[in-house]
């Protein structure tokens, strides 16, 4: 691989590392990301969704990509997003094949 598409590579694991440690916090404090409270039934459905499919982890998404960084492929799972502030009644989940 490249050194300019390790290096896209590694801030794409860095960035997704973020979102999910972010989102994490903003679930567990029951926000959106303008602060609002997420509604009672949405919160309930995310932890459903947990206890159905466990999330990808911010240490498990630097690991995969560390080493991944000869292959430049990438496949991963129930990456749970930050509550939306338009729509909180919907859990956004992120999975992703690169």
């Amino acid at each position: 691989m490249t050194t300019t598409l390790s290096k896209t590579f590694q801030d794409m694991g860095s960035f997704l590392s973020d979102l999910s440690r972010q989102s994490s916090k903003l679930w567990k404090s029951n926000k959106t990301l303008n602060n609002k409270k997420v509604p009672t039934d949405t919160e309930e459905c995310y932890y459903n969704l947990m206890s159905l499919k466990f999330p990808m982890g911010n240490e498990k998404i630097k690991s995969d990509f560390k080493k991944n960084d000869d292959r430049c492929e990438l496949k991963f799972d129930n990456l749970y997003l930050p509550p939306l502030e338009n729509n909180s009644k919907f859990v956004p989940i992120l999975s992703m094949k690169c």
